[in-house]
C-alpha cells in the first residue's frame, strides 16, 4: 500500500527475518511510532507471518509454506476520523422473467478512516420503482465483517427479489452503500 493512508513509515518490526528450527519460539517487537504530523483519521498496515520450509533433501522432498495476515489499525486521536465515499459502478445483470434483479455496485472510500467494522458496519441497500414511482422491491443488507480503508474500493452484489410478477415497463433502480 503506498496511499496516503498507509501506516508502513510508522509501523516496525524486530527482527524483520530470522530462522526457527523445529520447538524453537522467538520474540518479535512491533513498534508503532506516530509523528506530530501524520495528519487525520486513520492509518493502515499489515504484518505478515511466513513460515517457509527448508531447502528439500533426502528426507524431505516436500515442502508446504504458511503466511497468516493480522491487520494493524491506527487512529490517530484527536482528528477527525472521516467515513465518506463514492459510488463509483453500478451494474444491472440482464433480468429474466421469474428471477431476482441482480446488481453490482462498488463503492470507493474517499474518506481519511475505514467503513466495516463494528461500530460502523458498511450496508447495500437498494429500491426498485415502478413506472409510477411505486416502492417494488426494497432491501438493506449488512455486508462483510471486513473493513474498506481510504481510497480502496469493494464491489457488492444485491439479487432483489419478489414474489409478485413485475409488469412490463421501465423501472427505476435506487442504491444506497455505506
Amino acid at each position: 500500500d503506498t496511499s496516503a493512508y498507509t501506516g508502513r513509515p510508522i509501523v516496525k518490526v524486530a527482527p524483520k527475518s530470522f530462522n526457527l528450527n523445529e520447538g524453537q519460539t522467538r520474540q518479535v517487537r512491533v513498534t508503532i511510532d506516530v509523528p506530530q504530523d501524520a495528519g487525520a483519521g486513520g492509518r493502515y498496515a499489515m504484518l505478515e507471518v511466513r513460515g517457509t520450509p527448508n531447502e528439500p533433501d533426502e528426507e524431505q522432498n516436500v515442502g508446504l509454506e504458511a503466511r497468516i495476515g493480522a491487520s494493524v489499525v491506527v487512529t490517530l486521536e484527536g482528528t477527525a476520523q472521516t467515513r465518506t465515499g463514492d459510488i463509483t459502478d453500478v451494474k444491472i445483470a440482464p433480468v429474466t422473467h421469474g428471477e431476482p434483479v441482480n446488481v453490482t455496485t462498488v463503492l470507493r472510500n474517499t474518506g481519511n478512516y475505514h467503513y466495516g467494522n463494528s461500530p460502523v458496519r458498511m450496508y447495500a441497500g437498494a429500491t426498485l420503482k415502478d413506472p409510477a414511482g411505486n416502492n417494488v422491491i426494497a432491501m438493506v443488507t449488512p455486508l462483510t465483517d471486513t473493513s474498506l480503508v481510504p481510497t480502496f474500493s469493494r464491489s457488492f452484489a444485491l439479487n432483489l427479489s419478489t414474489t409478485e410478477e413485475l409488469e412490463p415497463g421501465r423501472y427505476a433502480l435506487e442504491v444506497q452503500v455505506g
